[in-house]
């Protein structure tokens, strides 16, 4: 879901099911964005939501399958906690969901708060668009689009 704010200001969500990873609800929205920043004539977005951008965990990525009315969640070798899943805690599946500002250049700050758009689209399409892994999420990937830039590298 993409809702406009109001000026440069918007709201970007990206929803997954119980088979979704959270790095592919982070990867598709941040793709989103990127493509809203284009798509708008700006050349980066910051993320102004309180969130945490971070590599994957674990992978390959744990799955999750449903049992019943619940979800069962890996919890360590052998272990599994069921989720019950009900209409309050539909949203408890992985979920990106940021407030953006965009940016033109030069852009002021780094990632994971700023990015330049057209060079995260380029790093994340070919996971976006490409060939696609564990259940239909996103394939194992660098996240160096999340580290800041050293001067000099």
């Amino acid at each position: 879901m993409i809702e406009k704010l109001g000026g440069d200001r918007w709201n970007v969500t990206f929803e997954g099911n119980h088979d979704t990873s959270e790095d592919t609800a982070q990867t598709y929205g941040l793709y989103r964005c990127a493509d809203i920043a284009l798509a708008q004539g700006y050349e980066g977005f910051e993320i102004l939501s309180n969130i945490d951008l971070a590599s994957p965990l674990e992978v390959p990525y744990p799955s999750m399958e449903r049992r019943g009315s619940s979800v069962v969640v890996p919890a360590g070798p052998g272990l599994f906690v069921p989720i019950p899943v009900t209409p309050a805690s539909k949203g408890a599946f992985p979920v990106f969901s940021s407030d953006i500002r965009l940016v033109k250049k030069p852009l002021s700050g780094q990632p994971p708060k700023v990015f330049d758009a057209a060079a995260l689209r380029a790093a994340l399409e070919p996971y976006v668009k490409g060939k696609k892994c564990d259940n239909g999420n996103v394939c194992p990937h660098s996240h160096d689009f999340l580290t800041p830039m050293v001067p000099g590298n």
